[in-house]
């Protein structure tokens, strides 16, 4: 019997690591894999349009107190606000290292997650974001907050971060929390909260806007209903500017696709003209990986 006084977490099988992850889902899903693929294109896109990489590894000065306080940057950095960060990075899954390994080596998300496989980790989106900006000679600070003290203490620990001085993510969208150039928006229940959310993040100037969303159309007429109702929202706020949006949706699963996993992509026409290729490519791709791995068995 579930006891109804303690909230629901994702479990795994693996020894130990059930405190380390509690989260309601499985970091390293397909929607992480969608997610990532996408913030790393934007990412080359925003380095492109400021002329490539930098060739300095510098990092940012920084006068922050031991407990994670704002630092100073200098130079050109490329920012990003990551108000739901989750950890820098997560225990390796056997089941998730089984999953990248279908998608190979090449795979822009696997390529960029390789320092991290090779330590046992998977990285979390900003914290991938980093690493990839510094391999291409760029520099990248991330402002970011998460509800679990534990998880803060370790953005703490980054010198590429960090930490906001918020009570919850929703927090960041505020007009006192300067414009960033890519924002993560990427709570679990987006679902749920985009009466709220999506006005505050479109009111903002930031250079990108990267919505995560799990979308449970699949689930009824009124789960279909409820996502058809926020995108009409979504699209009445874009209609109030000049920035464009893409959308990517896959499968949440190869054998039992309850679910999609669905990614926005909020930018001006320049950004979403650069990004409309890859990003169909990238989204197709994985889409038709999915397919592939449920559609034929050997038994």
């Amino acid at each position: 019997m579930t006891d109804a006084r303690r909230p629901w977490r994702w479990k795994v099988f693996e020894p130990g690591l059930d405190e380390q992850l509690d989260l309601l889902y499985e970091p390293g899903n397909w929607g992480d894999v969608l997610k990532g693929t996408w913030a790393l294109a934007v990412l080359r896109a925003l380095l492109a349009r400021r002329g490539g990489a930098t060739a300095s590894g510098a990092q940012p000065t920084s006068d922050a107190s031991a407990s994670g306080g704002e630092r100073a940057e200098s130079g050109a950095a490329l920012s990003v606000l990551d108000p739901w960060a989750g950890a820098p990075t997560w225990p390796l899954l056997e089941g998730v290292a089984e999953r990248l390994a279908t998608l190979g080596d090449a795979h822009p998300f696997v390529a960029a997650q390789e320092p991290f496989l090779e330590a046992g980790r998977l990285a979390s989106t900003g914290r991938l974001l980093a690493s990839a900006a510094e391999a291409s000679g760029a520099r990248l600070h991330a402002r970011v907050f998460d509800l679990s003290s534990a998880r803060r203490e370790a953005w703490a620990l980054e010198p590429h971060a960090s930490l906001l001085p918020l009570e919850d993510g929703a927090d960041a969208l505020g007009a006192d929390v300067p414009p960033s150039d890519l924002l993560l928006v990427d709570p679990y229940d987006l679902h749920e909260t985009a009466d709220a959310l999506l006005p505050r993040a479109l009111s903002r100037r930031d250079g990108a806007l990267l919505f995560y969303l799990f979308n449970r159309s699949p689930r009824g007429a009124a789960a279909l209903a409820g996502y058809e109702r926020m995108r009409d929202r979504l699209s009445l706020l874009l209609a109030r500017d000049d920035r464009r949006l893409l959308v990517g949706r896959i499968p949440s699963d190869a054998r039992l696709p309850r679910a999609y996993h669905e990614t926005w992509l909020v930018g001006d026409v320049e950004l979403i003209d650069s990004l409309r290729r890859p990003l169909r490519t990238a989204t197709h791709e994985l889409a038709a990986h999915l397919a592939r791995e449920g559609a034929f068995e050997e038994g």
